[in-house]
């Protein structure tokens, strides 16, 4: 069959390939026509007869060969670019073709050319390309399995950038071995920002910047647990905004934004007590559309628009009309349509306006109350209806490209239009019990059926007359008189109904076609039920009348033998009567003699209740005492340890590998408490002691000991906490912050000197009538070390707590003294917490 273009005099010919069931079933065409609704109807010589519409050809799709040397290398696409030449980059997993749409010439690219390298295991998939961009310069940039490419599209030279920043940091060293080095060069994701860096999103080991000006990696962002950064090492799109954020969806971290001027990190999840949170952690595409939000397609939770300023989020899914919940990618056409790939096809949306979204305050429910979608799989010409993330592009003309597992689309938008055909309606069977019937006239002409009673299971079928996917054509229908609402039946093509009371019915059906567009008139039916005789006039009316004469008969029995009832009862009733009244005095005797024994009981409850009350007040006495015993223990022994005493454990030894000592010892106090009566002495003493104890409970601290002037508290012991350095390290800042509060309101000149240490320790009870918990060891000794050489208003802390907690506080230049019993020591001044 041949189309002749007037306009353009060229002919578009339609031929029998038997590697395409949806082509002409033959070569040889015997007939041609055209229906109402713009199909055409193809009759050909022994094969069958075939329909064709338009509208049902809008998805043009490749498919190329890959046996073929000179074709692509495989029909599963994983990365598309259309670039400005209108050049479409094909990458799979065996390689990168480029094709030319108007002569479809496909050319592979070939392999880099790279030395042999040796001792360096080689990715699974070396070849296997996952992204490709078009950078300013017209360069090409290639996301593949083995390390970031940069492509010449006029020589088609690649080059091959492998690594990550060259810096002696070892904390990055370490977190990437942590991470896996293998995941390094297994790139994913490609943007390049306006400062012209390449930000490479990787399989596993987080993002990696490229400066092309001077071919090096200049940074490395991973996602670390307890630090604010990336959500997640897997990152699969890569996003910059126009304020200059990047954005990164990742496999299961959630969404994350950053700032590169101020370098500031914040990560959006799903939270399932939050309708208004981001509907999966696992990310495939990244949109900003035209009106400024933000379209995510998930791996599960749908296609999610953020409103970026308010930062909240709107589902759609399967519920509100989209094809399926798995979303590989989002474009926008030049009319501010969405078109999304996913796990089934194609999915149309057009989105409601931002400030409609903004303005909702159940974000779920304004979703459920819109479903703009339009949808398309296989049977309207897609490669199938699966596609693959990565692979997508808008080219400059506007056409959209997908690739999925067996080739790509390419389309105009513009060029689906909507089926606007009405399908007419016709009744095409009758089946009674289950089998077809035939009537006098056929049934798509008849008007009035008519039924006995006991045709009480019977099947109509209908059909919708339009021939565009005519499997997508749904109906509804109701019999007026039975239903009392319409019955969706989907495609289905039929109605049954069964025991059907006698009287006269409507049957009314409904359908629409593959785009939605209802025939409201439908197709009407009267059927005509003849009743049973059971429900005839007559039948009923002598029914009625033989039911009230048994009635009478009955009526008239029933009194006679109430009233030999009646005088039966009254015989009995007498005799009840005299019986009752022996035994009500009978009763009478005894219950005098049960008064009498209940005051007995009375007397001897009062004697008990008595007794009971002293036992009461014992009780309470035992208990206060028993009270005042443990709130002495406590203040004596930790609460673990005072346990573990009352259990019975009578030697009380433990040792901790890592805890922190801290020393603190008031300068001049003995000077000071000369001057000073012994109630102010004590008093002041009560004072810094209670508000440091204070601290000691803040922090979860142990207090073992005050010496006089002097004040011991450990981290880590005897319950083990995770940052005992830490919330030494607080605790010494806010003792020097409570004294100098303290020197103003007190108007005495205080002064503390501070010492801290951190190592393993030995702790337990001593003595056998007071008991005392100490500590022991030569972590004890240095933190003592500590404050004794330090200097009045410094906490003075060895090196080893400046190791542990030179990130998070500020530390003075080391000073080397020398330490009895431990020669020379490096040791730090404490400044305080670093400013975020």
């Amino acid at each position: 069959m041949h189309l002749f273009d007037r306009t353009a005099r060229a002919f578009t010919h339609y031929r029998y390939d038997p590697a395409n069931a949806r082509t002409l079933s033959g070569d040889i065409v015997m007939s041609f026509a055209e229906d109402r609704s713009g199909a055409y109807w193809v009759g050909t010589y022994g094969n069958g007869l075939n329909v064709f519409h338009a509208q049902a050809n809008v998805f043009q799709t490749t498919v190329l060969f890959p046996n073929n040397p000179n074709d692509l290398f495989s029909n599963a696409i994983y990365a598309l670019l259309e670039d400005r030449q209108g050049a479409v980059w094909l990458g799979t997993e065996q390689g990168l073709s480029r094709f030319d749409r108007p002569t479809k010439h496909v050319q592979r690219v070939p392999p880099p050319q790279e030395p042999e390298r040796r001792n360096i295991p080689r990715a699974a998939s070396p070849a296997f390309i996952r992204n490709i961009i078009e950078a300013r310069d017209g360069a090409l940039w290639l996301a593949t399995d083995d390390g970031l490419q940069k492509l010449d599209p006029a020589t088609l030279r690649r080059t091959v950038y492998r690594g990550t920043v060259a810096t002696p940091d070892s904390l990055l060293t370490k977190s990437l071995q942590r991470v896996g080095w293998k995941f390094v060069e297994q790139t994913f994701a490609l943007l390049e920002s306006r400062d012209g860096r390449i930000w490479v999103g990787t399989r596993g080991a987080g993002v990696k910047v490229f400066n092309p000006q001077t071919n090096t990696f200049v940074a490395h962002y991973l996602a670390e647990s307890g630090k604010e950064g990336l959500g997640h090492n897997f990152v699969r799109c890569i996003k910059e905004d126009s304020a200059g954020n990047i954005w990164f969806g990742t496999r299961g971290g959630g969404l994350s934004r950053f700032n590169p001027r101020s370098g500031a990190w914040k990560t959006y999840r799903h939270d399932d007590n939050n309708p208004n949170s981001l509907s999966h952690d696992a990310i495939f595409s990244l949109h900003f559309s035209a009106n400024g939000l933000l379209w995510i397609g998930t791996q599960g939770g749908g296609v999610c628009c953020m409103d970026v300023k308010r930062e909240q989020f709107v589902a759609w899914k399967e519920e509100h009309g989209l094809a399926n919940n798995v979303v590989y990618a989002v474009l926008e056409d030049g009319k501010g349509n969405l078109w999304m790939s996913t796990h089934q096809g194609l999915s149309c949306m057009t989105p409601p306006d931002a400030d409609k979204i903004s303005r909702s305050p159940r974000p779920t429910d304004a979703a459920k109350a819109y479903t703009p979608f339009r949808n398309y799989d296989a049977n309207d010409g897609l490669q199938n209806n699966e596609f693959n993330a990565g692979a997508y592009c808008k080219g400059a003309s506007g056409r959209l490209y997908f690739g999925g597992l067996q080739g790509f689309n390419d389309f105009y938008p513009d060029s689906a239009r909507v089926n606007s055909y009405i399908p007419p309606l016709v009744l095409t069977g009758f089946r009674r019990f289950g089998e077809e019937v035939r009537l006098e006239k056929d049934i798509s002409i008849t008007d009035t059926l008519y039924l006995s009673y006991q045709d009480n299971v019977f099947t109509l079928e209908f059909s919708a007359l339009s021939f565009v996917q005519s499997e997508e054509n749904r109906f509804k229908y109701m019999l007026e008189g039975f239903d009392t609402k319409w019955i969706s039946a989907q495609t289905r093509h039929e109605a049954r109904y069964t025991n059907l009371s006698g009287g006269t019915y409507i049957f009314r059906v409904k359908a629409c076609n593959n785009d939605g567009i209802w025939n409201e008139v439908g197709k009407t039916l009267v059927i005509r039920v003849e009743p049973p005789f059971w429900e005839r006039w007559w039948f009923r009316l002598g029914a009625v009348c033989l039911i009230g004469f048994v009635g009478v008969i009955a009526y008239r029995g029933r009194i006679a033998i109430i009233q030999r009832r009646a005088a039966t009862l009254e015989h009995e009733v007498a005799t009840r009567t005299s019986e009752l009244r022996e035994s009500n005095e009978r009763l009478h005797s005894a219950n005098e003699e049960i008064q009498r024994q209940i005051a007995l009981l009375d007397e001897q409850t009062r004697e008990i209740e008595v007794a009971n009350s002293t036992l009461q007040e014992k009780n309470i006495e035992l208990e206060d005492e028993r009270h005042n015993s443990e709130r002495l223990i406590l203040n004596v022994l930790p609460p673990l340890i005072a346990k573990r005493l009352r259990a019975g454990e009578e030697r009380i030894a433990d040792g901790f590998d890592s805890v922190t000592v801290m020393f603190a010892d008031i300068v001049g106090f003995t000077e000071l408490a000369t001057r000073q009566s012994p109630h102010e002495v004590v008093e002041i003493l009560n004072t810094v002691f209670s508000a440091f104890d204070i601290f000691s409970e803040r922090y979860r601290l142990e207090k073992i000991k005050t010496i006089g002037d002097a004040y011991m508290i450990v981290g880590g012991v005897p319950e083990p906490i995770d940052d005992h350095a830490g919330a030494i390290a607080d605790m010494a800042i806010e003792m020097l912050q409570t004294l100098d509060i303290l020197r103003y309101s007190l108007k005495i000149p205080l002064e503390v000197r501070i010492g801290i240490h951190t190592g393993p320790v030995v702790a337990g009870i001593i003595g056998q009538k007071k008991f005392s918990y100490d500590l022991w060891g030569d972590t004890v000794n240095t933190a003592s070390r500590m404050e004794s050489h330090g200097e009045t208003g410094k906490i003075h802390c060895t090196r080893e707590i400046f190791l542990l907690l030179r990130e998070r506080y500020d530390f003075e230049p080391p000073r080397f003294i020398e330490v009895k019993g431990k020669g020379q020591m490096e040791t730090y001044f404490l400044a305080g917490k670093k400013k975020i």
